[in-house]
C-alpha cells in the first residue's frame, strides 16, 4: 500500500495534465454516446439452432481424432 501511494507522490504535473484530458475525453465521449441496447445486439441469435440435436456428431469425430493420435503415437 505505501509503494502505491509513493507512486502516485512521484507523478509530474506533465502526467496529471494528460491524465486529466485523458478523464475529461472519456466523459465527453460517454456523454456524447447512447446507451447500449442489449435487445438490438441479441437478435442475430434468434433464428439459430443448438447444436444439442447434433451433439454426438462431434462427439465421435472428436473421439476418432484422439483414437487416430492414440493409434499414431502407440505405432512409432
Amino acid at each position: 500500500m505505501g509503494i502505491l501511494l509513493k507512486q502516485e507522490d512521484n507523478r509530474s504535473q506533465y502526467q496529471e495534465r494528460i491524465a486529466a484530458e485523458l478523464r475529461e475525453r472519456a466523459k465527453q465521449q460517454a456523454a456524447g454516446s447512447e446507451p447500449l441496447d442489449q435487445t438490438k445486439q441479441s437478435n442475430y441469435i434468434k433464428d439459430t439452432s443448438g447444436t444439442s440435436d447434433r451433439i454426438w456428431i462431434w462427439l465421435v469425430g472428436v473421439g476418432v481424432v484422439v483414437a487416430g493420435l492414440i493409434v499414431y503415437i502407440i505405432s512409432r
